[in-house]
């Protein structure tokens, strides 16, 4: 009885050992979906960090999109946008991510929207993000003769503590002689109108400063 014993004991020790390894051979995804793309063939070596399977699961379709600061502090999360599917069709979607940093580089944050089950969207397509703009009277505006241009950006010198500081901006329409700012530059700071051979720290008089509109 004794012998008998042991040897089930064993056997049932062998199948919890074959169900544990069973566990590494069978991939169960957590969400129903499809497979979108295999990159591993039967026969091939499997390695950690190797990418075996790509899955695409059924439901909540999402439109991700960066904003630079200016845009990111006009959204909410829950706020309803409009997105424009490739397609064609106009969906409304609700926001769901707001990154909470953005990229150091572009200085651009990362945003999410979630869309209804109903939108006709497919993973990897191209949608575009209706998000609003600013009122028109926030927006600061510099004569054309205060912006500089150096390798495709655009920028400006404003006065700060008695110094001219190279700002970066995103210009935006003309209105007349004048450019709108999109991002960059607060209504009232004071713009050096004559930037030719400034550079940035360059100690500056208040007088041939003029504040924007």
């Amino acid at each position: 009885v004794e012998a008998v014993e042991a040897a089930d004991a064993a056997a049932d020790a062998a199948v919890k050992a074959a169900r544990a390894q069973f566990d590494y051979v069978e991939i169960r995804a957590p969400f129903d979906g499809l497979v979108a793309a295999r990159r591993m063939q039967a026969g091939d070596l499997a390695a950690p960090g190797r990418e075996i399977l790509s899955l695409q699961g059924i439901g909540l379709m999402r439109v991700a999109a960066t904003v630079p600061q200016e845009q990111a502090g006009r959204l909410a999360a829950g706020q309803s946008l409009d997105a424009i599917l490739e397609s064609g069709e106009r969906a409304a979607c609700a926001v769901s991510v707001l990154g909470p940093a953005g990229d150091a580089a572009s200085r651009r944050f990362l945003i999410k929207c979630d869309l209804p089950e109903s939108a006709a969207a497919r993973a990897g397509s191209f949608a575009r993000l209706m998000i609003p703009s600013a009122p028109r009277e926030s927006l600061a505006g510099v004569p054309k003769e205060a912006l500089i241009e150096r390798g495709g950006l655009t920028g400006l010198f404003v006065v700060e503590e008695g110094v001219a500081r190279l700002r970066w901006i995103s210009p935006g329409e003309s209105r007349g002689g004048a450019v709108i700012v999109r991002a960059g530059l607060a209504p009232g700071e004071e713009v050096i109108l004559d930037p030719d051979g400034l550079t940035d720290g360059a100690p500056v008089q208040a007088s041939p400063a003029e504040k924007t509109p």
